[in-house]
Order: structure tokens, then C-alpha cells, then sequence
């Protein structure tokens, strides 16, 4: 131990310049683990996750999961099929008033054995759909945050937005996990009307199987219903996406994971390990030839060999527990950044994941191991009458494995680098990037629902700002989701989907898109009237200006 703080005296600049480099190397790996983690384990909160799935439909490449209500009852009565529930697809946001607070959540449309299906229970004092159908059910997180801890049924709301006053809540729900496909919040329950439109295709339906190996048949009889129900003439597709994957396909709203990403944060972490090795066994190696005197003197006066290598190896674990303290320092200085961590998902604590911390533990004690294995077995090979007779330094073969870990690390850093590179040129195209509208010059508000009556003032009052080109109105911000609501059109051969954006006569202008064919939207174009994209036009190209594109497919 007096050699080991006699040689930090020493060498101190280089000692806490290697025990910061660990100590970052460690909190890198940590952090990197626990999204690895958040996405390895998405969806697995939820009940029987493992044969539970989402059903998605194509009509040509893309797979879609927003499907019309009634699809739900007719698929229920499939044998493997144990239980099936559905929801409107995404959450809408909005502000609730209660008293004279704003709360801004967003509000879920399910079905009435949607949260039981997803194992989410009631709190006690909760009272059901059944009892009070047009009720309205929050989660746990979001009445703490209005009522705090005083009991929030019975308790009444508004939905300025949508001038709807005197709404009840009748339950409090448990909160799913935030590594889920759904949002904590407020819920309502699906109308029984809502059942009977086959046009609007904006549902997730969701079943349940009794043994995941009936899937493939599940698919097959999903498909024949279907076609049963609706003419053989349909070119739909069904698949079913079991939850786990979910997150990682990319069809619904809320398919944000990267699998690829999932493996660079992988291969970053081993990459990063691997680095805080080479650099600390560099600094074993670089003390040795120091080192080699004091050692064999030791050795000289009784000392055995296999205690002096042990006794190098528990110095170098010694200074590895002491980066992995400056590791989780750093993890509780990145926790309480609030910057830091809207780089980050989920929670990161370390109590949240003690599994991690106890890999992270054994790493660090890896490395102090490993790291002195061949500078103590080196300093030790030697008779000590020839390492006293004067100064002593590494063999070549010692020289060729400093120079081999140098170039290692490298080669690691540069990949590294380069990857950055990379990420940081993608980061540069996403913001940069012609969207084909004005993205960069575009202000825009939520309005009340009392203001929706006074659009044309609005839009009268704005435009007189100096500073205001023109002024439109829509249905949602253009280019803030992967998808809108979905409507289906047609029958047979010119049956269609597609995702359609409300917007007024004044929208096209504003965001400075384009007509390269046709008309722009006028006054008397309030209904009936759509523009589409070149997209739409080439995947159905029967369709012609000025002529109707179907009627909506009855269900």
C-alpha cells in the first residue's frame, strides 16, 4: 500500500488522467448498457407480451397496423385467438382544466377490456366502463401530478380545446411502463357507433393467442375471414408482430427503435471496455521498468513471487474500484442534468438496475486484473542480481505488446470517431433536408376549440403583423407524426388507403408546397376536395384529376 500511494505522488498527473479515463470508460458502458437495456426489454411489462400480437395489413410493400373497428369482433371468434382488444392509433394531445389549472397530457381512445388486456390494473375506489361508460379513467403518474394524493374520482374536468366541460373521472389505473408502445395519461372508452365504420381505418388491434406456435394459422384464418367478409377480390395482407418486436418494426406511431442502433450501443460498450483494458494495462506496463527494483529488492529480502504478483494485482484492482466510484459519480452528476438527460431513455439509476451494476462491477474488477497480469508475471521473471546491477527496461517482446495495445486503441478510437462522423453527418441531414415545405420559417399554435369559430378573424388580425407572409389552418402540424388519420376509399380493384391531413385553402401557400399538376384548394373546396402527393399518384395510378377517387368502402 506504500508503494502504491508513493508511486501516485510520483506520477501523479498520469495516474488521474488513467483513473478519469477508466472512470469515464465505466459510466460510458453503463449508460450505453441501460438503452440497450430500455430496448432490449420493450414491451415486456406487459401481460403475456410473449403470445401476445399486433395485427397489421398491406395492400402492396408497406405494412400498416391501423385497422377499422369492426374487424375486431370478426376476428374474435377465431379458436386460437383467446382474447383480442383494440385502440385508436396514438394519443391525442391536449390540455384538461381542473379549477383554474392547465395540464397538458394526452388523451387514448381503448376499449373496455383494453387495460386489463394489458394487465393494468384499477386502483381501489376506481369504478369501471361498465358502470359508467362515458367516464373517463387517468393514470396513477398523471393524478398525482393534478390531485396529488387526494382522491381524484368523482373529480370533474374541461377539455377547453374541445369546449367540453363537466367530464367526470371514475378511475385511476395503474401506469404502464415507459418502455411501452402506449402513454400514460387519460383514457376514454371506445362508442358502440364506432364499431359499425368501416372507412375509418385508424385502430390497433391487438389478440392474444393460446401458444405462440399457432401464429402462422392465426395469420391464415385472419385472412380467410377477411376475404369471407369483404370478396375475394382483396389484395390485403395480414401479418401478426408479436409485442417484443413491435418496437423495432416501424408501422405504428409509436415504433421509435432502431435495432441496428441497439447493436452499435453494444458494440460501443465492448468497444469501450476494451479501451479502458489497453490504456490501464499501458499504465501497468509503463511502471514496470520503475517498478522492477523495488520489487526484486522485496524478493531478495523473503518475499515469495506469487505475493508479489498478487500483491500488483490488488493495487491495480484497488485503483479500478476507485474509477469505478469516479464512474458513479459521474452517473449521478449526468442524472441530475436535465440536459444530459434528454439524451437518455428510461430511467438510468442505479437502483433501477441492479443487474448492471453488478456487471459493471465485475468489469471493473476484470480490468484491474487483467490489466497487471503480464507486468506482474514480467517483473517478476527475472533474478534479482541482474535487475540490480542497474537500470532495467522492457524486452522487445515487451516493447511489441506496449506498441500492439497503442495501435489497437487506435484503431478503436478511430472507429469510434469515425462513427461519430457518421451520426453527426445523418443529424446534419435530418434538419437540413428539403421535407418539400417550408420547415424553417413556419410558427404554429394549438387553438381552443371557442377559436375554431373565429378562423377567418384570425387569420385577418395575423396577417396584418409585418412580419406574417400568410396564414392557414390544419388538422395536426405537418411533418410532427409518421402518419395521420387513415382512410380507406374504393371498392375492389380501386380499393385505397391512405393517410389523410384537413387542412384550408390557405395551408399549401403557407408552407410553400408546390402544385405540379392540377389546381391549388380554393374557397369552395370544403369538402370532397383532396390534393395528393406524387407518391399516392404512382401507387395508384388510376386515379385522374377532377374525378372522384371512390367512395367509402362499406362495411
Amino acid at each position: 500500500m506504500k508503494a502504491l500511494f508513493y508511486y501516485l505522488r510520483r506520477y501523479k498527473t498520469a495516474t488521474l488522467l488513467h483513473l478519469l479515463g477508466l472512470s469515464m470508460a465505466l459510466a460510458a458502458f453503463y449508460l450505453f448498457m441501460t438503452q440497450v437495456k430500455y430496448n432490449n426489454t420493450f414491451n415486456h411489462s406487459l401481460k403475456d407480451y410473449q403470445r401476445t400480437y399486433r395485427v397489421e395489413c398491406r395492400e402492396d410493400s408497406k405494412w400498416y397496423p391501423s385497422l377499422p373497428a369492426p374487424l375486431k369482433e370478426l376476428w374474435g371468434q377465431i379458436p386460437h385467438i383467446e382474447e383480442i382488444t383494440l385502440n385508436k392509433c396514438g394519443a391525442v394531445p391536449l390540455n384538461i382544466k381542473v379549477g383554474e389549472n392547465l395540464f397538458q397530457t394526452g388523451l387514448s381512445t381503448i376499449d373496455k377490456n383494453t387495460l386489463d388486456f394489458w394487465g393494468i390494473h384499477l386502483l381501489p375506489g376506481s369504478n369501471s366502463w361498465k358502470e359508467q361508460p362515458d367516464g373517463y379513467i387517468i393514470s396513477e403518474s398523471l393524478a398525482r401530478q393534478i390531485f396529488g394524493t387526494e382522491n381524484p374520482v368523482g373529480k370533474k374536468f374541461a377539455i377547453p380545446q374541445w369546449n367540453s366541460e363537466n367530464l367526470t373521472i371514475i378511475g385511476v389505473c395503474q401506469d404502464f411502463a415507459e418502455n411501452c408502445s402506449f402513454e400514460n395519461g387519460l383514457f376514454q372508452c371506445y362508442q358502440e357507433s364506432w364499431f359499425q365504420s368501416m372507412s375509418e381505418w385508424n385502430n390497433e388491434i391487438y389478440l392474444r393467442l393460446d401458444n405462440p406456435e399457432n401464429k402462422e394459422q392465426a395469420e391464415k384464418e385472419i385472412g380467410k375471414l377477411y376475404k369471407e367478409r369483404f370478396g375475394e377480390e382483396t389484395k390485403l395482407q395480414f401479418r401478426l408482430i408479436p409485442m417484443d418486436r413491435a418496437y423495432f418494426e416501424g408501422s405504428a406511431y409509436a415504433d421509435k427503435g432502431n435495432e441496428s442502433l441497439v447493436y452499435v450501443l453494444q458494440a460501443a460498450s465492448i468497444f469501450i471496455l476494451i479501451i479502458g483494458l489497453l490504456n490501464f494495462t499501458n499504465f501497468s506496463l509503463a511502471q514496470t521498468p520503475v517498478r522492477m527494483r523495488s520489487i526484486n529488492t522485496r524478493k531478495v529480502m523473503g518475499s515469495t513471487t506469487a505475493s508479489l504478483r498478487l500483491g500488483m494485482i490488488l493495487e491495480n484492482v484497488f485503483w479500478s474500484v476507485v474509477a469505478l466510484i469516479g464512474a458513479i459519480l459521474l452517473i449521478l452528476l449526468f442524472q441530475k442534468s436535465p440536459e444530459c438527460m434528454k439524451l437518455v431513455s428510461g430511467n438510468i439509476s442505479l437502483q433501477t438496475h441492479g443487474g448492471l451494476v453488478c456487471i459493471t462491477l465485475f468489469a471493473t474488477l476484470g480490468i484491474g486484473v487483467l490489466s497487471t497480469l503480464f507486468s506482474s508475471w514480467y517483473a517478476t521473471s527475472f533474478p534479482p542480481a541482474l535487475v540490480l546491477k542497474g537500470s532495467f527496461g522492457l524486452s522487445p517482446r515487451g516493447k511489441m505488446l506496449r506498441w500492439t495495445m497503442l495501435t489497437v486503441q487506435f484503431i478503436v478510437a478511430f472507429v469510434m470517431t469515425l462513427y461519430v462522423l457518421v451520426m453527426t453527418g445523418q443529424t446534419h441531414y435530418i434538419f437540413n433536408a428539403d421535407y418539400g415545405f417550408n420547415k424553417d420559417e413556419v410558427l404554429y399554435a394549438q387553438l381552443p376549440y371557442e377559436a375554431l369559430s373565429k378562423k377567418d378573424y384570425l387569420r385577418q388580425e395575423i396577417t396584418k403583423l409585418p412580419f406574417a407572409e400568410n396564414c392557414s389552418f390544419a388538422e395536426s402540424v405537418l411533418g410532427s407524426t409518421d402518419g395521420y388519420m387513415s382512410w380507406g376509399r374504393g371498392s375492389g380493384e380501386h380499393n385505397l388507403s391512405f393517410f389523410a391531413l384537413c387542412v384550408d385553402e390557405h395551408f399549401l401557400k403557407t408552407m410553400n408546397i408546390k402544385i405540379v399538376e392540377g389546381r391549388d384548394f380554393n374557397q369552395h373546396d370544403r369538402q370532397g376536395a383532396y390534393i395528393l402527393n406524387r407518391a399516392m399518384v404512382q401507387k395508384y395510378p388510376w386515379i385522374k384529376l377532377e374525378q372522384p377517387i371512390g367512395q367509402d368502402i362499406e362495411g
